[in-house]
């Protein structure tokens, strides 16, 4: 049994800030500044007062409405420890986690710019051990992935459906890591969350997936690049908030075009 569990967290810090908390049914998470800064701009949520930590720093909650759901929007810190937070999100009665990122493409076919939505991981962070054995990959929930990829399918793009490698160290991304990741394990992109998202909802049974947009090609060394500055990663990451959307619409089960559909808080 854990020494501490999310919920005495929850009731603490509830009481120290004299709030009540309700954190909404699905939660969309990034670590990415831009993004999130897209996402508060497309579908206008209001700052929530309703939960431990305040809208306007790290892990603070952004509310709106979409098709009846009510979608918490939040923006954490870079790599799988951030996400720790998720447990105090299912406690709270959250049910349902959409992430957004960056990641290095691994491969020939990678382009920056391209979209992935990951099936799964091979783990070599320090977060995802504590929720599936060591050295053992976790794999996402195959409805969610091809729902993503409907979603993005949807708003006229592509997206290639793939392993990630979520590393906690980015300078200690070995060639021959790379290598073999890629080659052997089928992985297309490194990156430093999925798998913590992945193995945690896994933990908690909660429904999970992520979509993430290519920002530089690590491997093969032939490719290297940074592509942070490319119109090309601009562009797709533009399109994010509209696929989100999509994909809301279709995990609410509607498919009707999205308009004048999503609100403010409820």
């Amino acid at each position: 049994m854990a020494l501490l569990s999310p919920r005495d967290w929850i009731n603490y810090a509830a009481k120290a800030r004299g709030v009540e908390v309700d954190v909404g049914d699905v939660v969309v998470l990034t670590p990415i500044k831009n993004i999130f800064e897209l996402l508060l701009k497309h579908f206008k949520p209001v700052p929530w007062g309703k939960w431990i930590y305040k809208p306007e720093g790290r892990w603070g909650l952004w509310r709106s409405t979409v098709e009846g759901l009510a979608v918490s929007f939040t923006r954490t810190g870079v790599g799988a420890p951030e996400l720790a937070f998720i447990e105090e999100l299912a406690a709270a009665g959250a049910s349902h986690f959409v992430f957004l990122g960056l990641a290095g493409g691994l491969g020939e076919s990678i382009e920056v710019g391209d979209l992935i939505v990951p099936t799964g991981g091979v783990c070599e962070d320090g977060f995802s051990q504590h929720y599936v054995p060591y050295g053992i990959a976790v794999d996402a929930r195959g409805e969610l992935v091809e729902l993503m990829l409907r979603a993005v399918s949807a708003c006229g793009l592509r997206a290639q459906a793939g392993r990630v490698w979520s590393i906690s160290a980015p300078y200690r991304e070995l060639e021959w890591k790379a290598a073999e990741y890629h080659g052997r394990w089928g992985c297309v992109a490194v990156e430093m969350e999925v798998c913590g998202l992945y193995a945690l909802c896994k933990y908690l049974n909660a429904p999970a997936v992520a979509l993430l947009v290519i920002s530089d090609i690590v491997y093969p060394p032939d490719r290297r690049r940074f592509g942070f500055h490319e119109a090309k990663l601009s562009s797709t990451v533009n399109e994010l908030p509209k696929i989100v959307e999509k994909y809301l619409f279709l995990y609410a089960g509607l498919e009707r075009k999205p308009q004048n559909r999503v609100s403010g808080a409820r």
